[in-house]
């Protein structure tokens, strides 16, 4: 059984990077859900494999993803608001969907932490010029420091294609 989670169980009041063994801290209902899911999962099948991730990147308009949410930011207010203080735990779609194949091919059980830019650290500021340039979105980008947090995801165990070569 493969079950995804979140970044989210972690709070920002408690900054990273997080490890496997990291307490869990959420404070919104998301967070609290996704925790209580976990729980849930290895309770009923201690063999799953648990995948915390953070926010996914398309390179396509619709669904529930960085891009589709920065274009709609665009779209309703003129401008992308993006936060120099925040370090995402983010990865490109295609390639969390890669190594979660792998993780089920080896075998694998447990919980484990998928996260591209655990390495390279491009805050979120940096990413977003960088998804706009890839995919020339023709955003205005506002660049601010209004959310800080450090919410990277570290598994030395997951290797996957680092955010900084893939944007």
């Amino acid at each position: 059984m493969l079950f995804t989670s979140t970044a989210m169980v972690f709070d920002a009041s408690s900054d990273g990077p997080y490890q496997t063994t990291s307490p869990a801290n959420p404070q919104d209902d998301y967070g609290r859900m996704k925790l209580a899911s976990e729980q849930a999962v290895v309770s009923a099948c201690p063999d799953a494999l648990i995948a915390r991730i953070g926010w996914q990147i398309h390179d396509r308009r619709g669904g529930n993803h960085m891009f589709e949410a920065l274009s709609q930011q665009m779209e309703q207010n003129g401008k992308v608001t993006a936060s120099e203080t925040w370090i995402p735990a983010t990865s490109l779609m295609s390639d969390t969907a890669e190594t979660l194949m792998a993780l089920l091919l080896q075998g694998q059980r447990g919980l484990f932490h998928l996260d591209s830019n655990a390495v390279a650290s491009l805050n979120f500021a940096e990413i977003v010029k960088r998804l706009n340039n890839k995919l020339n979105a023709g955003w205005k980008i506002d660049v601010d420091q209004s959310y800080r947090h450090d919410q990277r995801l570290l598994d030395a165990r997951v290797v996957m294609p680092r955010l900084s070569c893939r944007l």
